[in-house]
């Protein structure tokens, strides 16, 4: 349960994400892979522009939590894409007493 906890996925994920993308990659590995080059001219304009996230990547991991966070066009675009991909399952019937 520890593994599954929203602790241990935001500490996991963020600083994942913070490891990865607050570091210009090696060059020879840029030469090698081209989403790394990109990745590096991303970092490096970042840094020119003082650019610093203090976000997190995983939110608080509450149901509804969308519905504050996001707007109403996200949210309708967020639903519009859920009912496109389940259309032809009943997986979102899971959710109908929530």
């Amino acid at each position: 349960m520890e593994y599954s906890s929203m602790e241990h996925m935001k500490s996991t994920v963020d600083g994942f994400f913070k490891k990865q993308f607050s570091s210009i990659p090696p060059e020879e590995l840029q030469m090698a892979n081209p989403v790394l080059k990109n990745l590096a001219e991303l970092v490096r304009e970042t840094l020119r522009k003082g650019e610093r996230s203090i976000g997190s990547f995983v939110r608080k991991g509450q149901i509804g939590e969308g519905k504050v966070n996001l707007s109403e066009e996200q949210l309708k675009k967020l639903n519009d894409r859920i009912k496109e991909k389940t259309a032809h399952s009943d997986v979102m019937s899971l959710w109908n007493e929530i």
